[in-house]
């Protein structure tokens, strides 16, 4: 039996979707536990410079919900999606802001990609109704743009950070 993480009712193994709330309960990302500040001094997050750009494979890279300090682990070389959940909906967020007011926060059910590959990671709002931001500028739909280490994304109203980790 298998936990859903968001309704907390038990599943058989193998099921893709809850079938009570219908969250994905198979994915690369994970949510950490919550932070506090004394994780950001340590030896991982010291020494990487603010406008690093590109990473390298032995990095981490998280997304850090910065009302709560709930972390999402992004496994490098991937590609997900930033959203929220809804019942009409067939197609769940890999990045599901729901539990973090998404809804009241203005995210879309489909609001952004994220991608980590080639060494670099981008941001692509899909034409969400509220917009996306990195550091408090809106960016356009479908056009990426780079993710630097420390950059505050705002879905909406949801702000979060996303940090590379060595």
């Amino acid at each position: 039996m298998i936990k859903c993480p968001v309704c907390n009712q038990e599943m058989l193994e193998g099921v893709i979707y809850c079938l009570d709330c219908g969250a994905r309960l198979h994915s690369s990302v994970k949510i950490e536990a919550t932070l506090d500040k004394s994780f950001f001094q340590t030896d991982k997050f010291k020494n990487i410079p603010g406008s690093q750009t590109t990473i390298m494979p032995s990095q981490e890279i998280y997304l850090v919900v910065l009302e709560t300090g709930q972390v999402f682990t992004l496994p490098v070389e991937d590609e997900y999606i930033v959203g929220r959940t809804s019942d009409e909906q067939p197609i769940f967020p890999e990045i599901d802001l729901t539990p973090f007011n998404g809804y009241q926060g203005g995210v879309s059910r489909l609001h952004a990609t994220i991608k980590a590959k080639d060494k670099t990671v981008t941001i692509t709002d899909l034409g969400s109704t509220n917009g996306t931001r990195i550091n408090n500028v809106k960016i356009e739909p479908n056009n990426p743009k780079p993710i630097k280490h420390g950059d505050i994304i705002t879905f909406g109203n949801v702000k979060t950070r996303m940090l590379f980790y060595k």
